[in-house]
């Protein structure tokens, strides 16, 4: 299958872009899930500085263009769906614009899937949602990491920080989220929402040598990540 990648950046605040995945690292995703899937890798596509409001982008109509232009066969491979829009109607008018065409639709860190069931489900889900969920997850990390730093805390002990997080590089005393292992647990909500079990996504991850810091993952460990819930585990809740 013949694959077109597509990588969106949106302008936004530095310490919240300091957390976002570069056009860069975005394509690398895209490029070890192509190689997953052994989809061949056509080119890529990128919008700098677009938000995800915006349906008229000039790298994603280009994109579009040239997976319809291949059809049958082709698949629009982006990092994850908030890239290729934060709005559920336009996400589900590209999809339909795609399978008109006979072109796929697949995301790495949604590890979501046009061509299965349990895929197109994930889709109605996570178009919906992902708006909701991301904006409000991002609004209320920043709040509360410039309430810490405001009022000086140091926010947990180095030795008690919870999955997602790191100590900041530049000052000890405060924490800030970790972009590598935020990475990791979407990829487990992401198995989590195609159905996997606990125990399902710690062989996927033992499979992808994706450590728990250097040690094994247990069914447990993963469990306790996913009831704390895509919002408290990206917002720091009780952290």
């Amino acid at each position: 299958m013949k694959a077109i990648i597509y990588a969106r950046f949106s302008p936004r605040p530095k310490e919240s872009a300091e957390r976002t995945e570069t056009i860069e690292s975005q394509i690398k995703r895209c490029e070890e899930y192509c190689s997953y899937r052994d989809y061949d890798v056509v080119t890529n596509y990128e919008d700098r500085e677009k938000s995800g409001g915006d349906r008229n982008r000039a790298g994603l109509n280009d994109a579009l263009e040239h997976v319809k232009r291949i059809g049958k066969g082709a698949v629009l491979v982006v990092y994850s769906l908030s890239r290729l829009s934060r709005a559920a109607r336009d996400s589900h008018n590209i999809l339909g614009e795609l399978k008109a065409k006979g072109v796929q639709l697949a995301s790495s860190a949604d590890m979501f899937d046009s061509t299965t069931t349990i895929g197109r489900l994930v889709f109605g889900i996570l178009s919906t949602t992902n708006e909701y969920v991301r904006e409000e997850g991002n609004r209320v990390t920043s709040e509360r990491m410039q309430d810490a730093s405001a009022n000086g805390r140091r926010m947990t002990r180095p030795d008690r920080l919870k999955y997602g997080w790191m100590i900041n590089p530049n000052d000890p005393k405060r924490t800030m989220l970790c972009k590598a292992e935020c990475w990791n647990i979407d990829f487990m909500f992401g198995l989590l929402g195609c159905g996997y079990t606990p125990t399902e996504i710690r062989q996927e991850l033992k499979d992808r040598n994706i450590t728990n810091r250097g040690k094994k993952w247990y069914a447990a460990s993963i469990k306790r990540i996913l009831d704390r819930g895509p919002e408290q585990t990206q917002t720091g809740e009780k952290q």
